[in-house]
């Protein structure tokens, strides 16, 4: 019918409209309907009705014409269940539940606008626009400027609030070093003892050989050795007694052992030649490692504190290596390094007590800028030295070494120094060291290249040696305790 409807003239429209006023229920009637006789509507319907029920109360009262009106209008409309069930959709369309939405929507409509508007104007407000604009608006040019800069000067002043402050406080980390690590062999030495022997008995598994040390190392925040030998398969020998090669994969015995840093200042970096030295380089280097000696330098970087590293071979000559030693300081201070670390090969071998020329070089470097200097290659340990507030362990031994298949003396140790550096550089009367006893081996009648921490009066021997060693320095020498703590480590006795 609706339909219908719409296709009528304007004239049979209008006398429609007419019919329909005088025929049609109203919604009250309806609703007196359904209170009566409607009750067997459909349980969808009666749901639907609901709603419709709050905008019909809010109406005026009718006057007493009007009620009469609808009274005999009422009288002549069929009962609801008879035009349900001639034609359900029309009703459906008749229902309040109908006709209530379109009532609602302008005013749905104007609140949604009034909404939008209300946000944009305070989002204009919160971004410094024109409303918030300081200085007015002289133009659109002036305008987007003016917002422009309210905006940016509110973005800096929230950042500047909600950023935090940078930390300035003292930094304080430790360094671990040790002494000689020769990953391989000679050529010439036994095979059923060497260290490449070993490697194939323990199934080609790198980690064997620091599996006792890592512990110590990995709870540091650098390791430093000193690397004795070559990882190639390039070159030939050179005319020595001893000359030591590795094979390249050997890397990962440094790594798996949470060593980061290799001094290669030796004399056995060029014992199978320039390629084999430059392979060895770039091997340590690809493993991540940072690797310094002669005039090549390093810096390791620790919580934004760069730490230098510098290695010289006073085998060569001792005004050499002290020249060497001057340029590197300057260099490594010229780029920024807070922490200098000097690693000297030098002395004589098999000797407890460091040379003339060992103390000269190591007072010297400490004298240019240098905070710790460690020593190797006598193969055994020498004492540990306080020079002006900085530190001197002038032979560290060997440790990791493949260059002897059972050493007489196995004594080493990894030396420890923990660093504070707060805004003005170096606190070294804030510096202290620790040392943790160790043998080379884990065997004791031979070397099976596996370094190993000592406890008990194994520890308390080693420990009373050293403190003997120091006790010969000419300077201020430092005694440990001799005993460890449950870490493995001493510390400087009272």
């Amino acid at each position: 019918m609706a339909e219908q409807g719409n296709r009528k003239s304007p004239r049979n429209r209008a006398s429609a409209r007419q019919m329909a006023n005088r025929t049609r229920p109203s919604v009250k009637d309806h609703a007196r309907a359904r209170g009566s006789g409607g009750r067997t509507a459909r349980a969808g319907q009666t749901q639907a009705a609901r709603p419709a029920q709050q905008p019909q109360t809010a109406r005026k009262p009718q006057s007493a014409r009007a009620a009469r009106t609808q009274q005999r209008v009422c009288a002549q409309t069929p009962p609801r269940r008879a035009a349900h069930s001639q034609n359900h959709q029309v009703s459906a369309a008749f229902t309040p539940t109908a006709r209530a939405p379109r009532r609602r929507r302008p005013s749905l409509l104007i609140g949604i606008i009034a909404v939008v508007c209300l946000f944009l104007l305070i989002r204009l407000v919160a971004c410094g626009g024109i409303l918030a604009g300081p200085g007015g608006t002289d133009g659109e040019g002036s305008s987007g400027e003016s917002a422009e800069q309210a905006s940016m000067e509110a973005s800096e002043a929230s950042s500047e609030q909600t950023e935090p402050a940078t930390q300035t406080g003292p930094k304080t980390f430790t360094i671990s070093a040790c002494g000689d690590c020769t990953l391989g062999t000679d050529e010439n030495f036994e095979v059923s003892t060497n260290f490449n022997s070993v490697f194939e008995e323990e199934g080609s598994d790198t980690s064997y050989f620091m599996r006792s040390v890592e512990p110590v190392f990995s709870q540091d925040q650098l390791s430093i050795c000193n690397f004795e030998g070559t990882l190639s398969t390039r070159g030939e020998r050179a005319d020595k007694t001893y000359a030591f090669r590795g094979d390249p994969s050997y890397v990962n015995i440094l790594t798996q052992g949470s060593i980061e840093a290799a001094g290669i200042a030796n004399n056995h970096t060029l014992d199978y030649g320039q390629n084999a030295y430059d392979d060895t380089v770039s091997t340590l280097e690809g493993a991540g490692l940072a690797v310094f000696g002669y005039e090549k330098t390093a810096i390791y970087e620790i919580d934004g504190v760069k730490v230098g590293l510098y290695g010289g071979n006073a085998l060569r000559g001792y005004e050499a290596a002290a020249e060497q030693m001057q340029t590197n300081v300057q260099s490594l201070e010229d780029q920024g390094c807070q922490v200098i670390i000097g690693v000297f090969h030098w002395g004589t071998e098999r000797q407890y007590t460091p040379d003339d020329e060992q103390v000269v070089l190591a007072h010297a470097a400490i004298d240019a800028g240098t905070d710790l200097v460690l020593g190797g290659h006598p193969h055994v340990l020498q004492g540990v030295e306080n020079y002006n507030g900085h530190y001197i362990a002038y032979s560290l031994g060997n440790f990791c070494f493949g260059g002897n298949k059972n050493p007489s003396d196995k004594d080493t140790m990894i030396f420890q120094q923990t660093f504070t550096v707060n805004e003005e550089g170096l606190n070294a009367s804030a510096s202290t060291v620790d040392v943790v006893p160790c043998r080379l081996s884990g065997s004791t009648n031979r070397n099976d290249y596996q370094p190993t921490p000592l406890t008990g009066d194994d520890a308390t021997e080693l420990l009373e040696n050293l403190n003997s060693y120091s006790a010969k320095l000419s300077g201020t020498s430092v005694a440990f305790s001799t005993t460890v703590d449950d870490d493995g480590k001493a510390f400087p006795a009272a």
